[in-house]
């Protein structure tokens, strides 16, 4: 009686360092599986014909791709016109908000169904952000001018107050800063402005008269903003969106639909145009070069640079499908979507 009482504390503490043993070796191997899943890319498509001679296009919507691109699949409705789209910062993959030419559509289980949330009143989307911190927050950019929603889309408010011509009106860019997100940019048919209330009130900011197509924050100097324009080029801000200079070099007098920085390089930006096919700068914007040598659709409407994998990026094309690179934008191979008009490129 006594031996057992004694071995069986032994006991205990073997089964206890056992268990702790096996967390110890497992846990690394959890994370290193979730660490090595790969990310999936999504494309917004706006397919301009059903059929053209030899090919039948995708239908429009929201595309999906497990495999580096190797083949696309389609999520949910088939005739959407879809601009672009956020994702619910705590259910990727699953909730999506789409931007189209009918209102903000959302999926909760992955694009199986949808929901309009908006009414007659808010239409040709261009942009959605969700705040990060509270998804509840919504911001929508159209035609004429900012909704926002605080109740996960139920109810919108226009918020124009600052913006006072149709000009400013006309949101054709926005950017949430990763940092705050109450403080946004917006992009307009003429010039930029500032929001330091999470949408309610705008502020102008610069390049009045300038119609500017993207806004993108680099992901390594949250103070540094960059803005594509249609016929000025890329023009650059290092104090948060207050004050704008121009990038110059190549693309001076370029229209620029489209900027990206490379997650994970620090300094490399990638940039769209219109015609011209993609630009690189590795000097946060200061030089660029171009890199277009197989693309056949040199109208570039998205870019995304696949996370870890700095030479292998994606570029969505005005009429030509997908193409992608493998050596960080210097060639370019069709990877899909023949025919398709892609506006969005996410990957996640």
């Amino acid at each position: 009686m006594n031996t057992q009482q004694q071995r069986r504390p032994i006991g205990e503490k073997l089964i206890f360092f056992m268990l702790l043993l096996g967390l110890f070796f497992s846990t690394p191997i959890l994370r290193a599986q979730a660490q090595t899943r790969s990310p999936k890319i999504y494309a917004c498509v706006l397919s301009t014909k059903n059929y053209i001679v030899g090919f039948k296009n995708p239908p429009s919507g929201l595309f999906v791709s497990a495999d580096t691109g190797a083949t696309f699949h389609h999520m949910g409705w088939e005739n959407i016109r879809c601009f672009g789209f956020a994702m619910h910062p705590k259910q990727i993959g699953k909730t999506f908000f789409l931007a189209s030419g009918n209102g903000v559509f959302r999926t909760e289980d992955g694009g199986q169904h949808w929901r309009i949330l908006t009414d007659w009143h808010e239409t040709e989307i261009q942009e959605v952000l969700v705040n990060p911190r509270n998804p509840r927050k919504i911001v929508i950019g159209t035609p004429y001018g900012i909704f926002r929603s605080e109740d996960g889309g139920q109810t919108w408010q226009l918020s124009n107050s600052g913006l006072q011509t149709i000009d400013n009106q006309f949101v054709s860019a926005l950017a949430m800063d990763r940092t705050n997100p109450d403080h946004l940019l917006l992009g307009s048919e003429s010039g930029i402005f500032e929001s330091t209330d999470g949408g309610k009130s705008w502020t102008p900011r610069g390049l009045k008269g300038k119609p500017v197509l993207d806004l993108k924050q680099d992901p390594f100097q949250a103070a540094l903003f960059y803005a594509g324009t249609d016929d000025f080029g890329i023009f650059r801000s290092f104090d948060g969106g207050k004050s704008w200079r121009a990038a110059g070099g190549k693309l001076g007098h370029k229209s620029v639909y489209v900027v990206t920085p490379d997650p994970t390089t620090k300094g490399t930006v990638y940039a769209g145009t219109f015609e011209f096919g993609v630009y690189k700068s590795t000097d946060f914007g200061k030089h660029w070069r171009q890199g277009s040598r197989g693309l056949t659709n040199k109208t570039v409407h998205a870019l995304a640079v696949f996370p870890g994998r700095p030479n292998l990026i994606f570029a969505g094309t005005a009429g030509g499908g997908i193409f992608r690179s493998r050596n960080g934008g210097n060639t370019w191979q069709f990877a899909g979507l023949p025919n398709a008009e892609v506006w969005d490129i996410q990957i996640w």
